[in-house]
């Protein structure tokens, strides 16, 4: 299985991520994303995400050093022990031959062993079943659907809300 290795997010991956960020087959589905990043907004981002204390983001790549995309933890809430993940794989032609599943798993061992989080959750498109799967392989169990949640591309979405508790076990 290829893995994944995850390195803190840095404007050294500025050119990587202007690769994707005004794509909208990438970003058509986020929710509060406009396509129409600048260079300079994206430095911005970039530097506001590293000196946030309720966002961990990485960049993933392969064990080769190619940028395959961002995995992040946000909405970090050390008193009650929880996080929102995120995680996005740039290229196609990288999906679905593991990168995601072990990005997932290291951050989920930073999330739980070091970071000493007691649960990480997330929320996904209700009809995308492709990403469900690979989250209940993590882990994740569902929590819920969240009835028309986001409004994209013209209309409301229902999104999926999946959970892992810490129950101090490997991963």
């Amino acid at each position: 299985m290829p893995n994944a290795v995850l390195k803190p997010l840095s404007p050294g991956y500025l050119d990587d991520m202007m690769g994707w960020v005004n794509n909208p087959e990438i970003t058509g589905k986020f929710a509060k994303f406009n396509c129409g990043v600048t260079r300079q907004q994206e430095i911005s981002h970039i530097k506001q995400m590293m000196a946030s204390k309720t966002d961990k983001c990485f960049v993933m790549e392969t064990e080769e050093g190619k940028y395959l995309g961002n995995i992040s933890l946000h909405e970090i809430d050390t008193q009650a022990g929880k996080a929102r993940m995120s995680i996005l794989i740039a290229a196609k032609k990288e999906r679905g031959k593991s990168y995601g599943k072990s990005a997932i798993r290291r951050l989920l061992e930073i999330a739980f062993n070091e970071m000493k989080l007691h649960k990480v959750w997330l929320i996904v498109f209700e009809e995308n079943t492709k990403a469900r799967g690979l989250y209940r392989q993590c882990g994740f169990q569902e929590e819920g659907i969240l009835q028309d949640e986001y409004f994209v591309e013209g209309k409301y979405h229902n999104m999926a809300r999946m959970a892992i508790l810490n129950k101090r076990r490997a991963i």
